[in-house]
Order: structure tokens, then sequence, then C-alpha cells
């Protein structure tokens, strides 16, 4: 609620008189004290300057007694150094003189102002001691190791909370000393002081926590934010290249198998150290020669061999080739034969298992065309399963298996995303590819040839201007360009440039030395500067470039008006307001109660409770926060209020009834008037909440 209160108070009490004479006196000593300090403050600054001087020329001193060595330069930097020294000790003694004096004064004012205290020899020496500079540099002592202790101990928090108090103590001790009401002293000040710096400190805590609050959500809000629309591109992108595949498997398998074959295929990359577009691309080759029911018992022997034999992409395709050419020839040879071996698998043992021969007779056979190229893959197979079944499921069992298998899950749901979004896009896009392949597509085209047109032709002036003032400068050819003009004031300039060109260079051709050769050098390249310089600004004032910029001027004004007329930039104003709300800005939703919940006791939270509307037809029956989309369906009861987008935002943004009081005159005599008035005030503000 936002309360404007306008209070009359007359201060007609028993407090008027030492009030003013407390401000009187204050302000009188302030404005002694703030000007003798001022003063002892620049003679102490004087001070560390000539310290600094002397100790510079007592080296000097020292460095030419130790270098004398009797001739005359040596006997005069020895005089001047004496001089130098005496003169300035001289200076550092007057000054220190005159600080001592400054602060004699200031020690006088303190005992005057003490002494109107009635306070006796104690007053007047706290005072001087706090307006000397020594109670601050005492009082940033005292705060600075009970902060910095308080910070190390508990942390910044107490820490903040310690220099706070120790700052308001001090500050408060120091004012105390110099107010003339009876009964208020250091003490009292410092405990006055106290408690405003404990106040203080808590608000400065509630800042940091509060900053830290909106960093945390906001940063939770951005990484939703950025995560959303990774998904989305993500799984668009997988989702338009899977949606390529299923094409193909579609062509070769048909419809309702490529579905089913797709399926497994997603299964298999989140249980498999394949990923899916490996298991593609396995797919593709082992189709060639074998039936879709046979590939994936085949696939996940592979990834048995690929664990226990530490098989590459490469290697498992070399696997795949060999299969499938042993099976589309029917025969067996060497060269297949060494697909395996080379990677680690003895062939030889595989076909002495399944041929029931002796393994030394197995080259033979293999020469002479006794074993099938058929049954020898299947051997092999046999083999693998045999010599490394499971340990796929093994290696699955490790932390980076498990990781490549969630990331594969992940993409499985991102496609999700994309699959929703590519489907509801596809009309449009197919749209906007007609409409620009079409008359609109021509259109633009023409226009995009007449603005690149006029764009080079701005280009083309804009250099020609420039190649006409170099050229008239450097070479002195007045030849202008096609289009290119010099009215008389660009003319002049011309002109003088080229003159100190010409100048510069005969400088340069005749100097005598490299000194006045390099002065030459820079005046040239000064020239050529001004130059360029000047056929920028002679280009800019074209006719050409006026309308190139007064169109550029139209569009920020036209696009000023519209944002303006349209407001969006208001929604997204209001939206980044939001992000600056900090802990004042939550409000707690509290729970709800419906008989019946599965607990028994009657409470459903307010997500239960949505949950049971839901199902219940009426998603708005406890209420919605926002409405998600337009058009959105509700059921609303007789008695709700119903409040516009603008309306929510200013509801949010915490606008309400606002009460002024005036024309009232309270007046303070003692301390329960100022409850008196509080209370009343507080009694007109309730009042006025409930009127709404």
């Amino acid at each position: 609620m936002a309360v404007d209160a306008t209070l009359v108070v007359k201060s007609d009490d028993k407090y008027s008189d030492a009030t003013k004479k407390m401000a009187a006196v204050t302000k009188s000593f302030k404005k002694d004290v703030d000007a003798l300090e001022n003063t002892l403050q620049k003679l102490n600054k004087n001070k560390a300057s000539v310290q600094v001087d002397l100790d510079r020329a007592r080296a000097e001193l020292r460095s030419a007694k130790k270098e004398f060595d009797g001739t005359g330069a040596a006997i005069e930097r020895l005089a001047n150094a004496h001089f130098d020294v005496n003169h300035i000790e001289r200076n550092l003694n007057t000054l220190s003189r005159t600080a001592k004096e400054a602060e004699k004064n200031i020690s006088n004012v303190q005992n005057r102002v003490g002494g109107s205290g009635g306070s006796g020899w104690g007053t007047s020496f706290t005072s001087a001691f706090a307006a000397s500079g020594l109670a601050d540099m005492a009082k940033g002592l005292v705060q600075n190791l009970g902060t910095s202790y308080a910070a190390s101990t508990f942390g910044s928090d107490t820490g903040t909370m310690a220099s706070s108090i120790l700052s308001g103590m001090a500050t408060g001790a120091a004012i105390g000393q110099f107010i003339p009401i009876p009964f208020v002293n250091a003490a009292v000040g410092a405990a006055i002081g106290g408690l405003a710096g404990l106040a203080n400190g808590s608000m400065q805590i509630f800042e940091k926590k509060d900053d830290f609050f909106k960093d945390y959500y906001n940063n939770l809000y951005e990484e939703r934010l950025a995560a959303g629309t990774e998904g989305l591109t993500a799984g668009s992108t997988t989702a338009g290249s899977r949606e390529q595949s299923y094409k193909a498997f579609e062509k070769r398998l048909g419809e309702a198998e490529a579905t089913a074959y797709l399926a497994n295929v997603k299964r298999m990359a989140a249980r498999t150290n394949y990923g899916y577009d490996e298991i593609l691309g396995y797919s593709k080759l082992l189709l060639n020669s074998y039936n879709p029911g046979e590939t994936f018992g085949l696939l996940t022997t592979l990834s048995d061999a690929t664990a226990g034999l530490n098989l590459s992409s490469a290697d498992v395709e070399m696997f795949i080739k060999g299969f499938s050419r042993m099976r589309t020839t029917g025969k067996v040879t060497q060269e297949y034969l060494n697909y395996f071996s080379e990677r680690g698998v003895d062939v030889y043992e595989a076909l002495a298992r399944g041929t029931g021969a002796d393994k030394a007779k197995i080259a033979d056979m293999v020469t002479r065309g006794k074993i099938k190229g058929a049954d020898a893959a299947e051997y092999i197979v046999e083999f693998l399963n045999e010599s490394y079944s499971g340990l796929s499921d093994e290696l699955m069992a490790t932390y980076d298996a498990m990781m490549a298998n969630l990331q594969d899950v992940r993409t499985n749901v991102e496609e999700g995303y994309g699959t929703g979004y590519n489907e509801e896009r596809k009309s449009v896009v197919q749209a906007m590819t007609d409409a620009l392949d079409g008359k609109l597509g021509e259109k633009l085209t023409w226009l995009n040839e007449l603005t690149g047109s006029a764009q080079g032709y701005a280009d083309n002036l804009k250099d020609s201007y420039w190649m006409d003032v170099m050229e008239a400068v450097f070479t002195g050819d007045t030849k202008l360009n096609e289009g290119v003009v010099f009215d008389e004031k660009t003319q002049a300039k011309v002109d003088k440039y080229r003159s100190d060109y010409v100048m510069a260079l005969f400088r340069y051709d005749n100097a005598k030395t490299e000194e006045a050769k390099h002065k030459a050098a820079l005046d040239m390249d000064r020239v050529r500067k001004q130059a360029e310089v000047l056929a920028g600004e002679v280009f800019g004032a074209t006719d050409f470039n006026k309308a190139l910029v007064d169109s550029q001027t139209d569009l920020i004004t036209e696009t000023r008006e519209l944002a303006k007329k349209f407001q969006t930039w208001s929604d997204l104003y209001g939206q980044q307001q939001e992000k600056t709300k900090g802990q004042g800005g939550v409000v707690d939703t509290p729970d709800v109660s419906i008989p019946g919940d599965a607990d028994g006791n009657g409470v459903l939270t307010r997500a239960e409770a949505l949950a049971y509307a839901n199902t219940r037809g009426n998603p708005t029956a406890w209420g919605l926060d926002y409405v998600p989309y337009d058009n959105y369906p509700a059921l609303l009861h007789q008695g709700e209020r119903v409040l516009t987008a603008q309306q929510a935002r200013e509801a949010d943004r915490g606008s309400g009834v606002s009460v002024v009081i005036s024309g009232n005159e309270f007046h303070i005599r003692e301390d329960a008037d100022v409850d008196r008035v509080a209370e009343a005030l507080l009694n007109k503000l309730q009042l006025a909440a409930v009127r709404g």
C-alpha cells in the first residue's frame, strides 16, 4: 500500500529552547573546528612533502661528499647540496611551529565548548581528542579490528554487523560530547549510536542477502531459459536428422517396420556403447546381407566384442564388411579372415570350433573352399559370443559409459522438442518457400538488386572523392572522376594541402640532419591524414549522402513511433522489472483444504489441489497464477474477479491504496504524545485499507 502522510507538527514544548541552543552551539563549534582542521591538514601535508625533499637533499649531500674530488664542478655541487639542506630544514621548522599553533587553537576551541557544558576537565579533554582527528583514527582502529575478527570468526555478515555497531557507537560517543542537554554524554551517545548501527547493519545484511537471492533465482531462470533454447535447437536438429533417416529406412523396410526398427535403435543406443547414429550407420551396412530381425543380435555381439577388443568404429565396420562379403559371395578367403584376425580375433580357432576340424587343417580347408561363407560368418559370430558375451554390460557399469548412455537418453528426450517444433513449422516454412520462389521472391530480388546498386553507387562516389582529393594533393593531378565536383571551399583546402605537402617534401629532400628529416616526414603524414578527412567530409556533404542519412533517420523515427504505438517494449520492461524483485516480491501461497485427500486429513497443498481440479475438468477451480496462452478456457464462479494483463502487472508491482493525511495539527508536549499520534495514524491507514 502506498501511503503519503502529510503531518504538521508544532514544537511548542519544553525541548524547543534546548534544541535551538544545541543547534547554535553545534553549528558555531563545527565551523571553527572545520576551519582549524583544514588548516592543520594542509600544514601536515606540506610537512610531509618538505620532509621528502629534505631526505632527498641530505642524500644528495652525502653523495656529493663521497664523490668530492676537488674539481670546480665538485665544489659547486657540494655547495649547492649544503644550501638545499639548510634551506629545507628552515622551512620544515617553520611548518612545525605553525602546525603546533593550529593544534593549540583546536584544543582551545574544544575547551571552550567543554566549559560551556560544565563537564569539567574530562569533557574538555574528550572533546579536544574527538576534534583533533585522533578520535577518528581510534574509531577506525577499533572498528577495523572488531570487523576483521568478527568476519574471520563468524563470517562476513557478522563482520558487517560488528562494523556498523562499532562505527555507530564511536560516532554517537563523539556527538554525545557536544550536545548540551542534561544526562546526554558519551555513554548515552554511544548507546544510541550502537542502536542506529544495529539497524543500519541489519539493513546492509538484508540488502546483501536480497542481492544474492535475486542473483540466485535470476541464474535459475536464465539456466532454464537457456536450457529450453538449447533443447529446442538440439531437438530440432536431432528430429530433422532422424526424419531423414526414417525416410531412408521407410523406403527400404516399409512404414511400419521402419518405425519399429528405429524405435529399437533408440533403445539399443541407451543400453550399449554405441550411439544412435553409429547404430544407424552399421544397420545400413548389415541390412545388405542380414534381415532386420538379425541385425540387433549381431550388433549386440559386436558391442561385446568392441568392449573386449577395444575396437573403433572403423574396426566394427571392417567386421561388418567381412560378414557381408562372406554371406553374399558364399566364400571364405584369407582376405576376409584378415578383417578379423588383424583386429585380435582368432578366426582359425573360431572355424575349428564351428566345423569340429583340427585347427591346423583350417587354412587348407579355406584354400580348397571346404567352408561356406555363410557358415564361416556364423562360426565367427558364435566365437565372439563365447569369448566376449556380456562385456558390454560390464562396460556400461563404468561412469563414462553411463554418462554416454545418459546423453543418448537426453537426446531422445530433446527430440520431442524438435518433433513438435518441426511439425508445427512445416506448413509455414513451405508457405514461405513457395512465396519466395514465386511473385514475392521476384519482387524482393528486384528490390535487393536496386538497394545493392544504390549502396554500390554510394561507395563508388565516396572512393572517387578520396582518389581525387589524394591525387590532387600528392600528385598534382586535378582531373576529377565522373560525378565528383569540388566547390571553392574544397578547392581552397586541396590547394593548401598541396602547398603544405610540397614544402614538407622540399624540407625532407634538403634536410641536413636526421631530426629535420623526421620532422618533415611527420608534416607529410599530417597532410595525408588531413586530406583523407577532407575527402570523407566532402562526400558527406553531397546530396546523395544526405539522402542516405535522411533515409536512415526516417527509419529511426518510424521505428521509435512504432515501438511507442504497439507497446511491446512495455511488456519486456515489465518482465525485466520482475527480475529486479527480491524476497519482498515473494508471495507465499497458502494450502487449501478440501475433504477426501489421499492422507485422509482433509488438507491439500496447492499443487495437489490443482491436480485434483484437473481430474474434475476445472483446472482453475483453485486459482491460476498465470494464463498460459490466448483463449484459455476457464470455469468461473459468482463473485470472482478477472484482471486484465496490465492490471495484473500493476498488482504485482505493488500498486494499491494511497492515503493522504493532511490538515491536522499535532501538538507534542511529552513523549506519550508521539505514541498517540502514531496510533491515530495507524487507525486511519487500517480504515483506508479496509475500504480498498
